[in-house]
């Protein structure tokens, strides 16, 4: 069968469900396809720079009649192929998809740097990292 986009009020019931922010990694709206007569959602990866392996490297599939369907256990584990352990933590800190959407579209790219990706605001001050090594005493 060939694959469609779902119709804008079936995805509005759908997103309205999907407030985890592992989803702000992937394209608002996830298309529906059907594979071997199995109902799927089929999520697209926003990094520029995809990671992802197989036929379609920038999807990931969610299977419909499966107990596990709200899983976000694969999207997370691409998106920390593309985005990195560090930029997904910090999403799933935000608590909120649509803040963490903004912060991923802000940056619009896979990899890059923390400190980019998740800028403070002026109000809390300005972030400051080093690449100088601990010594032995502040490993301590």
């Amino acid at each position: 069968m060939k694959p469609y986009t779902i119709c804008l009020p079936d995805a509005e019931r759908l997103i309205r469900g999907w407030n985890a922010p592992i989803y702000a990694f992937f394209v608002a709206v996830p298309e529906i396809e059907y594979y071997s007569g199995r109902r799927i959602h089929v999520f697209w990866c926003l990094a520029k720079t995809c990671q992802g392996k197989g036929k379609t490297p920038r999807c990931v599939n969610r299977f419909f009649d499966k107990g596990d369907a709200s899983s976000t256990s694969n999207l997370r584990k691409h998106a920390k192929k593309c985005w990195g352990d560090d930029v997904v933590k910090l999403a799933d800190e935000t608590k909120d998809v649509n803040l963490a959407r903004d912060i991923v579209a802000k940056s619009g790219m896979g990899n890059a740097m923390i400190t980019t990706m998740f800028e403070r605001k002026k109000s809390k001050g300005v972030v400051t990292y080093s690449h100088t090594q601990h010594t032995k005493t502040e490993t301590k």
